[in-house]
């Protein structure tokens, strides 16, 4: 849930860190004309004096920066008291999975990459600044709720003479308890709410991604279960944007959300925007034969949506290229959870390279095959433990496919 632009913009300054007079005068100038009132600082250490002297509601920071780099930058501001409550998002063109890792646990709340997109950059600033501020008014909750129950403390030793009025303030004062503990429970549910999920399309956010992936991947090893993950990349998605606008791109990202999440509704399958048009599937005990048929449904559906990308080399509607890697943990001891995900981004770049719109294997895309037999019928619910579809003849089809393309 993102507040009302009005206690957004009126929260205080957002400082801007970034070396490159160009970067600055942008970020700057996008905020500004939201509304914002932004400070900018062309490196670290004047950042950090910044920060000290006026500390801003959040800052916007750079990695790559001469002298003090933006990684350095946040960690200072984190070991400082007067400093480390302010929330940090990342802007940089260092998008690989390692320096995104690096930045958060450095304590950045979010990743940006460059080049920038203005309503990416509003939208991450607008839902950090609603997290940031309710939980202020939590702690000012907190704070109120505290007082309260000392001041009630206080008057039931004044009231004890008297077993009548005791008796009547009691019950004022559970009164009272209980709607505080709703006010909290709710402002709680809130907050878990704004930082677990992405606010355009309701899917799970990269935090909770990152989260539940650890959490599965350590299942899958202590149970000796296949784990498998899909990373799917909208095709051509910038000139969709330009072509239509943001709106209709922020409408076409939803759609394309909504048609993922519905070939993921088994228990413990997670499916989350990464970032931008990017998203990720996480399929437990599925091994990576059948993710590849899951991957193929949700390119298939995407397809089905028929919506229109006038401009998109690929097709004349939106489409969708996918990579899958899955693993048995324990019987793998060579990867952890990282070098899967790596392997995902890799075939799913594979899948770009040999033309989008299709699912790549380790060693080639074989959207074609997948193609000729059609798309998988059927609910997801109907795949059995380990990710098989209870259609036999469509899946002895593409299994036999599998195996020529191996």
């Amino acid at each position: 849930m993102i507040l009302d632009h009005n206690q957004l913009t009126s929260a205080g300054d957002i400082l801007v860190v970034d070396d490159s007079p160009e970067n600055l005068r942008f970020l700057v100038e996008i905020l500004t004309h939201s509304g914002y009132r932004a400070r900018p600082a062309i490196n670290g250490e004047l950042a950090l004096r910044s920060a000290q002297l006026k500390p801003p509601v959040l800052i916007l920071l750079d990695i790559r920066m001469h002298g003090m780099d933006g990684f350095e930058t946040c960690r200072r501001l984190k070991e400082n008291e007067q400093t480390r409550d302010i929330p940090v998002i990342f802007a940089s063109s260092m998008t690989d999975t390692e320096a995104k890792i690096k930045g958060f646990k450095l304590g950045a709340v979010d990743y940006v990459a460059k080049p920038l997109n203005a309503q990416e950059v509003l939208l991450r600033i607008a839902t950090h600044l609603s997290l940031s501020i309710t939980q202020r008014q939590l702690q000012t909750m907190n704070s109120l709720l505290r007082e309260a129950i000392k001041r009630a403390e206080y008057a039931n030793r004044a009231l004890l003479a008297s077993e009548q009025q005791l008796t009547a303030y009691s019950k004022n004062l559970e009164r009272l308890v209980l709607e505080r503990t709703r006010e909290l429970d709710e402002a709680n549910r809130k907050l878990t709410d704004l930082s677990e999920h992405d606010a355009l399309t309701g899917l799970a956010n990269r935090r909770k991604f990152d989260e539940v992936w650890q959490v599965e991947w350590l299942r899958a090893l202590r149970q000796n279960s296949p784990l498998s993950v899909i990373m799917a990349d909208i095709d051509d998605f910038k000139a969709y944007n330009d072509c239509y606008g943001h709106q209709a791109g922020d409408a076409c990202l939803q759609k394309v959300a909504c048609a993922i999440e519905a070939q993921a509704q088994r228990s413990g399958e997670l499916v989350a925007r990464y970032g931008g048009e990017e998203f990720v599937v996480i399929l437990p005990n599925v091994t990576e034969t059948n993710a590849w048929r899951v991957a193929e449904s949700i390119r298939a559906d995407v397809e089905a949506l028929a919506i229109p990308h006038a401009h998109s080399p690929t097709a004349p509607i939106v489409t969708l290229s996918l990579g899958v890697a899955g693993s048995i943990p324990g019987l793998d001891p060579e990867r952890d959870a990282s070098d899967l995900l790596a392997e995902a981004d890799k075939r799913l770049y594979l899948a770009k390279e040999h033309g989008r719109n299709q699912v790549a294997l380790p060693f080639r895309p074989v959207a074609t095959l997948f193609q000729r037999v059609g798309p998988l019928e059927g609910n997801p619910a109907d795949r059995s433990r380990d990710g098989a579809f209870s259609h036999a003849n469509h899946a002895s089809k593409i299994s036999n496919m599998l195996t020529v393309c191996k």
